[in-house]
């Protein structure tokens, strides 16, 4: 693969995670706070685990690898984070370098096998990781939003007979 061939492949993953991102944000008024950790820690450790590994591959530039991987998980953990309050934008702070760190060794690490094999695994890995966590948010903010007690009145008749 040639280095344009990992930039173009780092755009489309970068359009699907800012894809998602858009969703979730339209949806930030009704998640409670530990979705939003959840999403600060999942987009700042999958942004700068994607980043470092695409980087890192073609390159081999460990270090660099994992000051970029880094920075871009802190610009998206950070933020994202701020759906959990305090607590979560200090996850999306942990989890920004932690993904790039993480991306550059998979990077290094990877480099001497077989890359064909492995970008579809990752892609397949993210693109599952990116399903499941708007899953995950849309439940928490439409579906599942149920008070307990509240729920086809199981509570209520419980109640009504016990003797």
């Amino acid at each position: 693969m040639t280095p344009i061939s990992y930039t173009i492949m780092y755009l489309l993953l970068l359009a699907v995670l800012i894809g998602v991102l858009i969703y979730i944000l339209n949806l930030r008024r009704k998640i409670d706070e530990m979705h939003g950790m959840m999403v600060g820690m999942t987009f700042g450790m999958i942004a700068g685990l994607v980043t470092a590994t695409v980087y890192l591959i073609p390159t081999g530039n460990f270090l660099m690898g994992v000051i970029y991987g880094s920075i871009v998980g802190l610009i998206f953990g950070a933020p994202l984070g701020k759906l959990g309050n305090h607590l979560g934008i200090m996850e999306g702070i942990v989890a920004g370098p932690m993904g790039g760190m993480m991306g550059a060794m998979l990077g290094q690490m990877i480099r001497p096998f077989s890359i064909e094999v492995f970008m579809p695994f990752f892609m397949t890995i993210f693109l599952l990781t990116m399903i499941s966590i708007a899953y995950t948010v849309h439940c928490g903010a439409c579906c599942c939003n149920v008070k307990p007690g509240k729920k086809n009145g199981l509570l209520k008749r419980s109640r009504k007979y016990k003797t």
